[in-house]
């Protein structure tokens, strides 16, 4: 089915991706991802299931919005050097 099959059926909010860097790489080994979801989120929803399996290539974090502001203001914003990293929201 692929990741957006499954991040549509959960999607209340927004969801960000990253690759490091995102302009200067065209095919990155894999892609850091942040998807915030509500306090209506269901782990245990077999809907669900897909977005917490492994997905190759694809390091997904399933959060709330502390945790989402966290990783995108924070985690992902910059590199180890502290130059800022890219990032791509994906829209439902």
């Amino acid at each position: 089915m692929g990741l957006q099959g499954p991040a549509n059926a959960v999607l209340g909010k927004r969801s960000i991706a990253v690759t490091a860097p995102t302009n200067t790489v065209a095919e990155p080994n894999d892609v850091d991802c942040v998807l915030l979801v509500g306090s209506d989120f269901q782990p245990d929803d077999p809907n669900n299931q897909e977005l917490l399996a492994e997905l190759p290539f694809i390091s997904m974090q399933i959060v709330d919005q502390a945790g989402f502001d966290f990783f995108v203001n924070e985690f992902f914003a910059t590199d180890r050097d502290t130059d800022p990293k890219g990032m791509i929201e994906i829209l439902p």
